[in-house]
């Protein structure tokens, strides 16, 4: 897409509606009925790659910020145009963003 506008190919819109189709009402609730584990997260010591889009509607986007500061040696991507799905709708991006991360182990 252009000018701040994104569009799946056809066949990932497809795949990703049925997705959502097959998946559980209760999926929605899960942020809710999980433990927070804000806690832990300082004593992950594995690098961590967080990717994520701006425009995520599902996800609060003040959560990546604060992942990425809590992970003590976490790298934080923004792919600006894109919502909930960033491997599918700038897949190419993506995988650039994990494969310099990769090299930089």
């Amino acid at each position: 897409g252009g000018d701040g506008i994104h569009t799946l190919p056809e066949v990932v819109r497809i795949q990703t509606a049925l997705d959502y189709k097959r998946a559980a009402p209760g999926i929605y609730n899960i942020p809710r009925t999980m433990r927070d584990l804000t806690v832990d997260l300082p004593r992950v010591s594995a690098p961590t790659l967080v990717i994520w889009g701006a425009r995520d509607q599902t996800l609060a986007p003040a959560s990546f910020p604060e992942l990425v500061r809590l992970l003590p040696n976490a790298r934080g991507e923004t792919l600006v145009s894109c919502g909930h799905v960033p491997h599918q709708c700038h897949a190419a991006q993506f995988n650039c963003l994990v494969m310099d991360f990769l090299a930089d182990l």
